[in-house]
């Protein structure tokens, strides 16, 4: 979580300093122009440097009134409390030649760079202490500025022979900012990450998944994971893969505010809605949760690496094609080395039948070099325990487990959770009791892939006479014992995988003439077929457009019926039935209506026969006379 803290004058002159050095960390500036610039006294800034000094942060030289030739070091020196003219000539050399990339043809410039600076700290010693004769004292300055002019001519021929190696350490984040994900966060973009983030950035495992209540932080960490890898790795490629298009877009967004509130925006060249590039090659782009689009990804190679590439699945137990974009992820980093690239999920748990569920288990005994971290809600220490407790009294228990507690919860979103079981009875299905009537409910396939899509019908029979409920309820309404006195048993389920439109039809008239059904109704997408000939049997059939008003009034209905224990379910009717009930999910939108369906991403339960049974529950509600109507105003349960 981004937690914003004023900065000491030692932080801001420390970032000037960086955003403002050259090739050998190098910069020259008068002491006003970085008063004006961070906005201090130059006293204060005069003091701040005499620290930076004094800790061996940085080398100094002034050169007239107020004008300053600074070196910022690639590392303090190991040894503790010494001035910098107390560092070995051989330590500077070393030093200088990292910073230059090792160039050999530079070392001869570098140690006559080194044993200038040398006598310039030297110099300013004894200029500092006070028993110099005035004569010694000027033949002191004279040899200084002469030194200064040796040095800055030496700095001058180093950097007209400076390697490419070293433009690309220029086009890179200052020295010492990329030590770890937290001093990156830190120093580079004024966040301080609490120790949960910290861990998971650190993390060096192929595969590192986060399980987070809301709140928890994961979005920033996701954030600063895919910075710190752009930054860290020249011409890297990082996907950012969102569950939707409208989340796709706010994590783009939020992370260009991240970076346009800090100074790493100098080291940006691109930057957009779709993709963010930076000066060292590296890009972080943004997708959809599309395996198609990921497929399309792979490691930018150059004459100088090979590339890499990293991907972070945000919300990744919310995405529809989840185990395809798992696959299309692993096969586009088959080229990156292991130490290279990281795949990241980063989520709220959602259902036990996620296609993440069994890769956090691995992750929880470390399987595979993967490893899983599940953070609740309250890691986050901004998070005030208030807000848990009214969450806590205001959710069901299974959602606040799952949302606030980071738990895997069977049924978390289940709209009929714990509703089912008490209805499933013994006796035999399949047969018309007396007094019964039957209706048939049809959901086709979108498609002949049965991993995603099935065609289902259903056959639900009803007895009993209903009662006039009130308009104007709250959703999902909870009827009174007084409003309704029918009873539904389902009694015939058929689910058809890769059936083409004569088997459909078949299936449709064998349970058309066994149950004697009359009424039907029938999902209009790639229904249109089914239902001309379902009424051309003599069946009066509606065409269904599943709205999110329409499913809202009829799951409702359905909901409703469980809870009362109004519908029965024989056990050997389907246990695909069974199953998909129990799963069948319900979120609320963004736009306060709520969508229903299967655990999302998931590739072992579906929704079609639930479906099916919902449609055959509207055929019921038209010919009892009740109208499927716009539903009521919303009151989230």
């Amino acid at each position: 979580m981004r937690t914003k803290q004023a900065p000491t004058t030692e932080t801001l002159v420390s970032r000037w300093l960086n955003s403002h050095c050259d090739e050998i960390g190098m910069v020259q500036f008068h002491i006003r122009e970085l008063a004006r610039e961070i906005q201090r006294d130059r006293r204060t800034i005069g003091r701040t440097l005499v620290i930076l000094k004094a800790s061996e942060r940085i080398v100094e030289y002034r050169l007239q009134r107020g004008q300053r030739l600074i070196r910022l070091r690639l590392q303090p020196p190991a040894q503790q409390g010494g001035m910098d003219h107390e560092v070995p000539l051989q330590t500077r050399i070393r030093e200088l030649e990292q910073m230059t990339g090792c160039n050999a043809l530079l070392l001869p410039l570098i140690e006559q760079f080194a044993a200038t600076e040398q006598t310039l700290a030297d110099i300013d010693r004894e200029l500092c202490w006070g028993g110099l004769e005035p004569k010694e004292r000027d033949a002191l300055r004279k040899t200084r500025a002469q030194q200064t002019t040796i040095l800055m001519r030496l700095l001058k021929e180093i950097e007209q022979h400076t390697t490419s190696k070293i433009n690309e350490q220029a086009d890179s984040i200052p020295l010492g900012r990329l030590a770890d994900p937290a001093t990156f966060a830190r120093e580079a973009l004024g966040v301080t990450l609490y120790p949960h983030q910290v861990e998971f950035c650190n993390a060096p495992h192929r595969v590192v998944i986060m399980m987070a209540g809301r709140g928890a932080g994961k979005s920033m960490a996701a954030r600063v994971f895919a910075l710190y890898t752009a930054c860290r790795k020249s011409n890297h490629t990082v996907l950012v893969v969102s569950s939707g298009v409208r989340m796709c877009s706010e994590f783009g967004k939020r992370m260009l505010d991240l970076l346009d509130s800090s100074d790493l925006k100098k080291f940006v060249t691109e930057s957009g809605a779709e993709r963010i590039t930076l000066r060292n090659k590296s890009r972080i782009i943004f997708l959809p949760a599309k395996a198609a689009t990921i497929r399309g990804y792979h490691p930018c190679k150059s004459d100088e690496t090979t590339g890499s590439l990293s991907v972070i699945l945000d919300e990744a137990c919310y995405m529809e094609q989840g185990e395809e974009i798992r696959a299309a992820v692993e096969y586009a980093m088959i080229t990156t080395e292991k130490d290279q690239g990281r795949m990241a999920i980063v989520s709220s748990p959602s259902s036990v039948h996620s296609w993440v569920y069994p890769l956090f288990r691995d992750g929880q005994e470390k399987r595979d070099d993967i490893i899983s971290f599940q953070w609740p809600s309250t890691v986050n220490p901004e998070i005030r325990e208030e807000e848990i407790e009214r969450l806590r009294r205001s959710r069901t228990e299974l959602e606040f487990r799952a949302e606030v507690m980071a738990e895997w919860v069977e049924g978390s979103h289940s709209l009929f959770a714990g509703l089912i079981d008490p209805m499933i009875v013994p006796h035999a299905a399949q047969q018309l009791g007396e007094g019964e009537m039957a209706t048939l409910g049809a959901d086709l396939a979108l498609s002949y892939d049965d991993s995603h899509d099935a065609s289902a019908l259903a056959v639900l029979a009803r007895y009993g006479v209903s009662m006039e409920a009130e308009e104007n309820l709250p959703w999902p309404y909870v009827q009174s014992e007084e409003e309704t006195q029918l009873r539904y048993r389902v009694i015939d389920v058929v689910r058809l995988t890769r059936a083409d439109t004569n088997e459909i039809h078949r299936e449709a008239a064998r349970l058309v003439e066994r149950y004697g059904i009359a009424h039907a109704a029938v999902e209009q997408y790639q229904g249109k077929s089914l239902a001309d000939y379902l009424t051309a049997l003599g069946v009066q059939t509606e065409l269904i457009a599943p709205t999110a008003a329409t499913q809202q009034i009829i799951f409702n209905t359905l909901y409703n019926l469980f809870r009362r224990k109004e519908i029965e379910i024989p056990l050997d009717v389907s246990e695909t039935l069974i199953s998909e009930l129990k799963a069948f999910q319900y979120r609320r939108e963004a736009t306060g209506r709520f969508s229903f369906g299967h655990p999302e991403g998931s590739r072992t339960v579906h929704d079609d026969t639930v479906y099916a049974l919902a449609w055959a529950l509207y055929a019921h509600l038209n010919l009892a006379g009740t109208p499927v109507s716009p539903p009521p105003e919303i009151a989230f349960f």
